[in-house]
C-alpha cells in the first residue's frame, strides 16, 4: 500500500476510534480537545502558505510533499468535524422536536425555563450549522489546492524538461565541456584525499587501520560465504535438489551450430530461481558488500558523513559498485550462457551472451551516472558539461537498449522433445518463464503439437524460433531511446536524461515484475504439489487450489498497479496524486444520487464469493456425507441438497447487497418498474423457474426416475432452476424445460416404486391345445427369478388371428427397469419350451377361392386337346450371337 494512503487510512482509523470512545463534548469544544476557532485558523494558515508558494513558482519536491500532507490532514480533520456537526445537529433537532412548536401569536407564553431551553437548542443548532459550513468549505478548498498544487508541479516538470541549454555540438562547447569535466573529475578525486589530509594524525591512523581491517574481514566473509553458495549451485540438480512435484523435462539439446548439447535435464522453475538467487548473492551482493564495508566502517567511525563533497563522492562510489555488481550478477545467473539447463530463459547461447553484454553495458552506464549525480549533488555543474554529459549518457543508453532489444538477442532454443521425434516425452519445462512471461513464450511447441503457424514440433525442431517480446513495443522503446541523444544534441539535456532514465526504470521494473511473477507461480505450483494437498481427497486441497487460482488471477493486476505507482513519478505524476485518486476511488463516488464505493464493491464481492463457497461446501457435505446416512429416498436427498443450495445463494446475494449498502426500497421500485418487461420478455424463464421449484417440492418427477416425455424417454439425472436433464438409453442427454414436465403428459415408470409389468405376445398354430399353451407360458413365467409370484402371472387368449391364435403373457417384475431384458429372456424360454412341447409357430396362410371351377377345368382341357391335334412343332433356338426378337420383316432385333 502506498505510504500516503497507508497514513491516511491509519489516521482515519485513529480518528474513528477516538470518536467512538470519547464522551460527548460541549458545543464549543470538539473531540480533539481544541476549539474549532483555533483549528480553523490553522487551516487558513496552511492555505495561505500553499498559495504563496504557488504564486512564487518555487515549489520544491520537499515542499510539495509537506504541503500535500498538510492539505490531506485538513481534509481529514474537516471530515471529522462535518460528521460531528451533523450528529450534533440531528441530536439537537430531536430535542427541539420534543419541546414541540412554540406558542402561536396571541396564545399564552410558554414557561420561562422551556423558552430558555428552546433558545439554547436553537443557538446550538445555528453554531453547528455554521461549523458544518466552515468544515465543508475547508475540505473543498483543501481539495482544490491539492489539485492546483499537482497541476503546478506538473507544469514545472514540463518546463524543466523543455529548458534549453547550449547544444553540445555547438562550436566551442565540446572543448569547454572537456576542460570542465577534467576539472570536475580532479575535484571529485581530490575531495576524499583532502578530507583525509585535514584529519589529525591519530584520526588518520585510526582510519587507515579500520580500512585495512574491514577490507580483510570483508574478503574473509566473502570467501567463507561464497564457496558454499557456489558449490551448491555447481552441484548437479539430480543429486542435490529435493524432490519436487514439478515434472522434470526431457533432456535439452543445443540447436545446430550452438555448440555442445546440454546433457543435464532441465530442473523445475523453482530450483532454477533458487540457484539464480544463490549465484546473485555469491557473485554480486557479497562482493559489493565486501568492497563497501571499509567505506561504511569509516563513515561510522569518523566525521566523514558530514564532510560534504568527500562524503558525496564515497556515497556515489558505493552506489555505482552496488548497482553494477548486483545487476551484472543477476543477469549472468538468469541467462547462464555456459549452462543452458539452469537458465531462466530458453535462449541460444549466442543470444544469451549478446543479451548479457547489453544488460551489463546498461548497468555500467546507469551505475556510473547515478554515482556522478550523487557525487555532484551539491555542486554547480556548468551548462556545457551538463549538455555534453547528457549526450554521452543518452547515446550509451541508446546503444545498450538497442543491444538488449534486438531480435538476435532473443532467439530461443527448440525443446529437446521436438528434436527427438513424436515419441519423445513433451518438454513441458523447457521454457522456464513461459508461464511467467508471455512475451518469452516463443519457443517451438512440444512434440506432437502444432505451433501457431500450423507446423508441428518435429518440423520446428530443425530451426530455432525467436522469443517474441512484442515487435511494436520493442521498436517503440528503441525509437524512444534513439530520440534521447537527438534531444541532447538539440540542447535539451534534461529531456534526454529523463527519457533515458525512464527507459531503464521501465526495463528494470518489468524484469523485477517478471521475476516476482515467476517466483509466485513456482511457489503456488510447489504448494499444490505438497503431499498433504496432492493426495486424492485431501482435506483442504480444493481450498488450496481455489486460493492459488485467485492469486494467479490477481497477480498481474497487482504487479501492473505497483509498476504504475513506482514509475509514475518519473513521468511527472506525483505519487501523492495517485494515492489521492486511489483513495477517492476506494471512498466512492456518486452516480445518480447513489454512492458507488470500490471498497464496498470489493468487500461485497468477497462476501458473495465466501458465502457461495460455503453454500457449495454445505451442499456437498449434505449430498455426500450427511444425507446418504439417512433412510431418505435419493430423490428426497437431492431435493434437500438443491433447496439448501438455492437458499444459500439467496442469502449470499442478500448479504452482498447489505454490504454494498443499497437501499432495498429502491430495488423494490426498480423491480416494480421492470415487472411488466419481465412479464413479457422473461415469462418463459420465470415459468421454468417456478416449474422447477414445483418439481422439487411436489416431486412428480424425481432424480433417478424412468420417464417418458413425448418422443423422449430415459432417466432423470438433474433438476436445475430452468431445465431438467434426461439421460436416454443411448447415453445422450436431453434438456427439457421444466414447464414442459408440468404442462404435458409424463409417463413415470418408477414414480412410487419400481414394480412394473412386462407383456409378451405369442401366436400359435390352429389346432394346438390352448390349455397346453397356457400351462407352458405360465411355467416359463414362474421359472424366471425376476417375475413376482404376486401379482401372479396371467395368460390371456386375445384373438383368433388370420394365421394364428393370439396369446399374451403378462408378468410383474420386481424392477421395471429390467423390463427389456426380462422380456427377451422370457421369449427365449418360450421358444425352447414350445419346441420341446411340440407347439409350432404358424407361417402366414392365405386361402384363395375361385368361382365356376368346373367350367374353367373344361376349357383348359379343350385347349390342351386342340394343341395336340395341330401338332405344333417346338420353336427353334437361334444360333449363338443371333438371339433376339424378330421384327415384322423376320429379321432378329437385338
Amino acid at each position: 500500500m502506498p505510504p500516503p494512503l497507508c497514513a491516511l487510512l491509519c489516521r482515519l482509523l485513529v480518528l474513528a476510534a477516538t470518536l467512538a470512545l470519547a464522551l460527548p463534548a460541549a458545543a464549543q469544544e470538539p473531540v480533539s480537545g481544541r476549539s474549532f476557532a483555533l483549528i480553523a485558523a490553522e487551516w487558513q494558515r496552511t492555505f495561505d502558505a500553499v498559495e504563496r508558494a504557488m504564486r512564487a513558482r518555487s515549489v520544491s519536491d520537499a515542499q510539495r510533499h509537506r504541503f500535500d500532507g498538510q492539505l490531506a490532514a485538513v481534509v481529514d480533520d474537516a471530515q471529522v468535524f462535518e460528521g460531528e456537526a451533523r450528529r450534533e445537529m440531528e441530536s439537537q433537532t430531536r430535542l427541539l422536536d420534543a419541546l414541540g412548536a412554540p406558542p402561536a401569536a396571541g396564545a399564552p407564553p410558554e414557561p420561562r425555563d422551556i423558552a430558555r431551553e428552546r433558545k439554547d437548542i436553537e443557538d446550538a443548532i445555528g453554531t453547528y450549522r455554521t461549523r458544518l459550513a466552515q468544515a465543508e468549505l475547508a475540505a473543498a478548498r483543501a481539495a482544490a489546492l491539492r489539485g492546483e498544487l499537482a497541476t503546478t508541479v506538473r507544469r514545472h516538470f514540463l518546463q524543466r524538461l523543455l529548458e534549453r541549454l547550449p547544444s553540445p555540438l555547438a562550436p566551442g562547447v565540446p572543448a569547454a565541456a572537456a576542460a570542465q569535466a577534467a576539472g570536475l573529475l580532479g575535484q571529485l578525486l581530490a575531495a576524499p584525499v583532502d578530507w583525509y589530509g585535514r584529519q589529525p594524525p591519530e584520526v588518520q591512523s585510526r582510519v587507515g587501520s579500520l580500512l585495512a581491517i574491514s577490507f580483510v574481514v570483508g574478503l574473509g566473509v566473502l570467501w567463507a560465504l561464497r564457496r558454499p553458495l557456489l558449490s551448491d549451485v555447481a552441484a548437479r540438480p539430480g543429486r542435490t535438489a529435493a524432490p519436487t512435484a514439478a515434472p522434470t523435462a526431457a533432456p535439452t539439446v543445443a540447436a545446430p551450430g550452438e555448440g555442445d548439447a546440454a546433457s543435464a535435464s532441465v530442473p523445475p522453475l523453482s530450483v532454477r530461481l533458487r540457484r539464480a538467487g544463490q549465484r546473485t548473492l555469491a557473485q554480486g551482493v557479497l562482493p559489493a558488500a565486501a568492497l563497501s564495508l571499509p567505506i561504511v566502517v569509516v563513515f561510522a567511525a569518523s566525521d566523514l558523513a558530514s564532510a560534504g563533497l568527500a562524503a558525496d563522492v564515497l556515497r556515489g562510489l558505493l552506489l555505482t559498485m552496488g548497482l553494477f555488481l548486483g545487476v551484472a550478477a543477476f543477469a549472468r545467473a538468469a541467462l547462464r550462457p555456459s549452462d543452458e539447463a539452469m537458465a531462466l530463459l530458453p535462449l541460444q547461447r549466442r543470444s544469451a551472451e549478446r543479451l548479457l553484454v547489453g544488460i551489463c553495458l546498461l548497468a555500467a552506464v546507469y551505475g556510473l551516472e547515478a554515482g556522478l549525480r550523487q557525487a555532484t549533488a551539491e555542486l554547480a555543474v556548468p551548462m556545457e558539461l551538463q549538455s555534453a554529459r547528457a549526450l554521452v549518457y543518452a547515446a550509451l543508453v541508446a546503444v545498450g537498449v538497442a543491444a538488449v532489444l534486438r531480435s538476435a538477442a532473443w532467439r530461443g532454443r527448440a525443446p529437446a522433445a521436438a528434436s527427438a521425434g513424436k515419441d519423445a516425452p513433451k518438454a513441458g519445462a523447457s521454457a522456464p518463464l513461459a508461464d511467467a512471461a508471455p512475451e518469452t513464450a516463443g519457443a517451438a511447441p512440444p512434440a506432437g503439437e502444432d505451433g501457431p503457424d500450423g507446423r508441428g514440433a518435429a518440423e520446428a525442431a530443425g530451426a530455432l524460433r525467436p522469443i517474441r517480446i512484442g515487435s511494436p513495443l520493442r521498436h517503440g522503446v528503441t525509437a524512444l531511446a534513439l530520440a534521447a541523444p537527438c534531444a541532447a544534441a538539440l540542447g535539451y539535456p534534461r529531456l534526454a536524461v529523463t527519457l533515458s532514465d525512464n527507459i531503464i526504470y521501465g526495463m528494470a521494473t518489468l524484469a523485477a515484475a517478471l521475476v516476482i511473477r515467476a517466483t509466485v507461480l513456482a511457489g503456488s505450483a510447489a504448494l499444490l504439489a505438497l503431499p498433504a494437498l496432492a493426495a486424492p481427497g485431501a482435506v483442504g486441497a480444493s481450498l488450496a487450489r481455489a486460493a492459488v487460482l485467485w492469486v494467479r488471477a490477481l497477480l498481474d493486476p497487482v504487479l501492473l498497479g505497483l509498476a504504475v505507482y513506482l514509475l509514475a513519478p518519473t513521468w511527472g505524476v506525483p505519487q501523492e496524486d495517485l494515492a489521492r485518486w486511489g483513495a477517492s476511488l476506494l471512498a466512492g463516488f456518486t452516480i445518480g444520487g447513489v454512492n458507488v464505493s470500490l471498497t464496498d464493491i470489493a468487500l461485497a464481492a468477497l462476501v458473495l464469493v465466501v458465502a457461495l463457497t460455503a453454500t457449495r461446501a454445505l451442499r456437498r457435505t449434505l449430498a455426500e456425507r450427511l444425507l446418504p446416512r439417512t433412510r431418505l429416498d435419493l430423490s428426497v436427498q437431492h431435493s434437500i441438497s438443491v433447496g439448501a443450495g438455492y437458499l444459500g445463494v439467496v442469502l449470499a446475494v442478500l448479504l452482498a447487497v447489505a454490504v454494498v449498502g443499497i437501499d432495498l426500497s429502491s430495488i423494490a421500485l426498480v423491480a416494480g418498474a421492470l415487472s411488466v418487461g419481465i412479464g413479457f420478455g422473461l415469462q418463459a424463464i420465470v415459468n421454468n423457474f417456478v416449474s422447477g421449484l414445483i418439481l422439487l417440492i411436489e416431486r412428480p418427477v424425481k432424480v433417478g426416475d424412468w420417464v417418458v416425455v413425448g418422443d423422449h424417454q430415459g432417466y432423470v439425472r438433474r433438476i436445475h432452476v430452468r431445465s431438467t436433464e434426461l439421460e436416454t438409453f443411448e447415453r445422450s442427454t436431453v434438456i427439457l424445460p421444466n414447464s414442459e414436465l408440468l404442462s404435458s403428459a409424463v409417463v413415470n415408470w418408477t414414480h412410487k416404486d419400481k414394480v412394473g409389468r412386462v407383456d409378451v405376445r405369442i401366436g400359435v398354430d390352429y389346432g394346438i391345445d390352448v390349455e397346453k399353451v397356457r400351462e407352458v407360458l405360465l411355467a416359463c413365467a414362474r421359472a424366471h427369478p425376476e417375475v413376482l409370484s404376486w401379482p401372479r402371472p396371467q395368460v390371456f387368449f386375445l384373438d383368433f388371428g388370420d394365421s394364428a391364435l393370439i396369446f399374451e403373457l403378462r408378468a410383474f417384475l420386481r424392477d421395471v427397469e429390467k423390463r427389456l431384458r426380462v422380456g427377451s429372456e422370457l421369449r427365449f424360454a418360450i421358444d425352447k419350451a414350445f419346441r420341446e412341447a411340440g407347439i409350432e409357430f404358424p407361417y402366414p396362410q392365405h386361402d384363395i377361392h375361385l368361382h365356376d371351377i368346373d367350367r374353367l377345368e373344361a376349357a383348359i382341357a379343350s385347349i390342351g386337346r386342340a394343341m395336340q391335334d395341330r401338332a405344333v412343332p417346338a420353336p427353334r433356338t437361334p444360333p449363338a450371337g443371333r438371339r433376339g426378337t424378330r421384327t415384322g420383316q423376320g429379321e432378329p432385333r437385338a
